[in-house]
């Protein structure tokens, strides 16, 4: 059974994610655009309720169904919008974050070629590189989205 590495309690999290930065570093252009446009896009999605609300307490109370209609192409303009807002985000981060998980993956690679033979007779075969590729692209995926919205 491999060593686990335990890590020191006085490790933040935010120090953890440092890690990741020259990595990251070269699309971090890319990033910053994605983040922009998640949080434009997130801003058109809280103005649907204020629509609904307009709909409600206008046309409908009124019972003006040229208004209702009015309000329906607002929210269909509004969706329409913020899932172009959404793909443009995904398009923006898409290649370039796949590149900084290819990179990751050579270091790696590169990290695990110098490991002695006898740390590699410890691991099943395959099992290492299985688990090392799946957990970087958890990581590529962490990085395309939810760090996206935690910023």
């Amino acid at each position: 059974m491999p060593e686990q590495h335990a890590v020191p309690k006085d490790q933040s999290a935010v120090l953890t994610l440092m890690r990741l930065w020259p990595y990251v570093k070269p699309v971090r252009a890319r990033l910053s655009i994605a983040v922009l446009v998640a949080v434009v896009a997130s801003c058109l999605g809280l103005v649907i309720p204020l629509v609904l609300k307009w709909m409600v307490d206008g046309p409908v109370a009124h019972r003006d169904p040229g208004g209702v209609w009015l309000g329906a192409l607002y929210l269909l303009l509004l969706g329409i919008a913020e899932a172009f807002l959404f793909g443009i985000r995904r398009w923006v981060v898409a290649r370039p974050l796949s590149g900084v998980e290819a990179s990751m993956r050579a270091g790696l690679y590169r990290h695990l070629q110098r490991l002695p033979v006898s740390f590699h007779d410890r691991w099943p075969s395959g099992q290492l590189l299985s688990r090392g590729t799946t957990d970087l692209m958890l990581v590529r995926m962490f990085l395309a989205f939810p760090l996206t919205y935690l910023v």
